[in-house]
């Protein structure tokens, strides 16, 4: 593109520093800040039908408006309307009480809002409107863009048509492939995202971005698909595993089993494993994992078990040492908050060799962690590391890697998004677990709810109670905080019950310390954030509340009520929330009638979308605004045969795109790389 942004006339130091600060840097940076909402002023409909969504509606001024002026020279403007039925509404404006010479009595107009239903009457709040003489620019599609600081809407409008009207834009797709799966040119494409002409026209354009969002992901996989590595690794006393599995207090399930040997095969073949195990809620992976970093450690190969947070890395270390100790393994804990002098200590023995089995968290990557004879990385909860940071590894030596997930997700998904990535799945819990008798209250239950919680302790079991915040927001007082949800539960229990906190902003040492007292009993409720999703396991957990439920994804939800249940005791999950909309509901009775997890993150990913369920900065697509892994899945299955067609041709206009893919994506694919 041979336009600057320094060239867009009105955008001065300020404004072009307003969008560095949000990391928009050149002219094709500013053409995909998409919008994030289209207003569609082309639908039209009754007052009635406004409740669901927004639409423009015709409406006739019953009788002049009143104005009401309030406290602080604040006002409402009411204007009483009508519709072509006959249903009447009411028009209100705040601090505009000049629009009352504009609505005058039989005056037609045309709104643009959601309804709302007040005490039996229908409102419509600050409307956008055109009185209906002057109407024919109303209908339109408008995009409405993320605010950034000194921009208004409009002038950076202004500056997209300019950069539209003077970049060199060149369409990288060949033509052959855009008119196969009649894809828009990439010029008109964002000129109709931007500044749609027609709903028709702008479903097309961004039918056309989603093909480009596709191919980049594509593109990283088949990158990192063709840079598998031949092993080097040759793996030997694999029946002395089975004393290991022998000794386990439990028989391994038929799902554990198999998934056991689908590694087996991987580590027999030519190249290196590159597999995701996934499994729901309390399915067993662990053991998977204890088991196969066993059989390197009989090879004299070190493994590595790389774990989100502080807390779950503690878990893992306790349940190896736990395991494995006993057959002779040398296990250590390495995280930000081991004393350097500790920490160079291991690191030391790391080198040497004198330990087989390292647990820790991001402090495993850092250059100073040098393994001796590293041969498995075992990465776990897939979703909350970046590709780059579980590929540093790679440098670290021939290694096969082993990928965990407690995350659900939809079979068909996990491939379209891990496609570099060898899949098995646990699909079968273990003996004994019973499934969590679920329930959603608005939070007038919640003294009966902690007077249940009293029941439990008194037969000796204890509960969690958990909080979407640390503290308190002036914006969402409706929501529960945990500070504050502590002192009440305190308060509510007095000297009956004792109750713990923890969040993510106490030190590593007092985490450590509320958690040592929850699971030595000393502690009988914890009140918590959810930093309790993933890695907390105390069996004698009989409940968990989960307060303003409305505030967590499904998928979300789910692992959390996956804390309780993980014993033969029988448990309870409360969802509390005051949010009774129609959504809500139909979210809550998701969660209170299934308790299969991939269930759950399909539904959860159709109702929130890809972005917020799977945080894909972290996959390394940090462009992707459109596409939908799930609905979208007929796109990736053809970008990816498009890929796989560019990538062997060596024809003129196929080689044009494969280097722009590689040139434009390069950022992309040194995080999708696993090198």
């Amino acid at each position: 593109m041979a336009l600057n942004l320094t060239e867009i006339k009105g955008l001065g130091p300020k404004r072009l520093k307003s969008l560095q600060n949000a990391g928009i840097e050149t002219v094709e940076d500013l053409l995909n800040t998409f919008p994030y909402h289209y207003e569609d002023k082309t639908v039209t409909g009754f007052i009635d039908e406004s409740l669901e969504k927004k639409l423009t509606v015709k409406v006739k001024v019953k009788e002049r408006g009143k104005v009401r002026y309030l406290e602080r020279k604040r006002s409402v403007l009411i204007v009483p309307v009508f519709d072509q039925k006959g249903t009447e509404a009411d028009l209100v404006f705040f601090n505009q009480p000049y629009q009352i010479k504009r609505f005058l009595k039989d005056k037609v107009f045309y709104i643009y809002a959601k309804g709302s239903l007040k005490d039996g009457r229908y409102k419509f709040y600050s409307p956008k409107f055109a009185e209906g003489n002057d109407a024919k620019d109303f209908f339109t599609i408008d995009p409405v863009y993320k605010k950034f600081d000194g921009i208004p809407e409009a002038a950076l409008k202004k500056f997209i048509h300019t950069a539209l009207e003077f970049s060199e834009l060149k369409d990288f797709l060949p033509l052959y492939q855009r008119e196969r799966y009649d894809l828009m040119d990439l010029t008109e494409a964002y000129r109709q995202i931007h500044f749609p002409e027609s709903k028709e026209r702008l479903e097309k354009a961004i039918e056309r971005i989603k093909y480009n969002e596709a191919l980049r992901i594509n593109t990283g996989i088949y990158w990192s698909k063709s840079e598998v590595q031949e092993s080097e690794i040759k793996l030997e006393n694999v029946e002395l595993v089975d004393q290991l599995i022998k000794s386990l207090p439990f028989k391994l399930t038929g799902a554990q089993q198999k998934v056991l040997n689908e590694v087996y095969k991987d580590l027999n073949g030519s190249h290196l494993m590159n597999r995701m195990i996934e499994g729901d809620v309390g399915s067993g992976k662990t053991i998977i994992a204890v088991i196969v970093a066993y059989l390197f450690s009989l090879n004299g190969l070190q493994t590595a078990y790389m774990a989100p947070t502080e807390i779950l890395a503690r878990q893992h270390y306790e349940n190896f040492k736990k395991l494995l100790e006993p057959f002779g393994c040398k296990i250590a804990l390495l995280t930000g908050s081991v004393k350097p002098k500790e920490a160079l200590e291991i690191r030391e023995k790391l080198k040497s060799g004198e330990i087989d089995i390292v647990v820790g968290t991001h402090a495993l990557i850092q250059e100073s962690t040098v393994f001796y004879n590293i041969g498995l990385v075992i990465t776990d909860e897939q979703h909350r590391f970046g590709v780059k940071q579980r590929g540093l590894f790679g440098n670290k030596g021939n290694v096969h890697t082993l990928v965990m997930s407690a995350t659900p997700i939809p079979k068909t998904l996990m491939l379209t998004l891990f496609g570099d990535l060898d899949l098995s799945v646990i699909n079968e819990l273990p003996q004994g677990r019973k499934k969590v008798s679920t329930y959603f209250y608005t939070s007038k239950k919640i003294p009966k709810i902690l007077d249940f919680i009293k029941g439990q302790v008194s037969e000796g079991h204890q509960a969690f109670i958990v909080c979407p915040f640390v503290e308190e927001s002036e914006e969402m007082k409706e929501v529960s905080s945990v500070n504050e949800t502590y002192e009440m539960v305190k308060d509510y229990f007095g000297d009956s019950l004792k109750v713990g906190l923890l969040h993510g902003k106490l030190d590593q040492q007092q985490k450590e310390e509320e958690i040592e007292k929850f699971e030595s009993g000393e502690t009988d409720v914890l009140v918590a954030t959810s930093i309790i999703e993933v890695g907390i396991n105390i069996p004698n957990v009989s409940t968990i509340v989960i307060l303003s439920a409305d505030r967590f994804g499904l998928s979300q939800l789910h692992q959390l009520r996956g804390r309780t249940g993980r014993s033969d005791i029988k448990s309870y999950c409360f969802l509390v929330s005051d949010n009774v909309s129609e959504l809500n509901l139909e979210r809550m009775k998701t969660i209170v009638n299934c308790h299969d997890g991939f269930k759950i993150a399909q539904k959860d990913l159709m109702m929130r979308g890809p972005g917020e369920y799977f945080g894909f900065r972290q996959h390394g697509f940090s462009n992707v605004k459109f596409i939908h892994p799930y609905r979208d899945r007929e796109i990736f299955k053809k970008t990816k045969e498009m890929i796989d067609e560019i990538f062997r041709s060596t024809s003129k206009e196929d080689m044009i795109c494969k280097d722009y893919l590689i040139a434009n994506f390069n950022r992309e694919l040194s995080l999708v790389s696993m090198n």
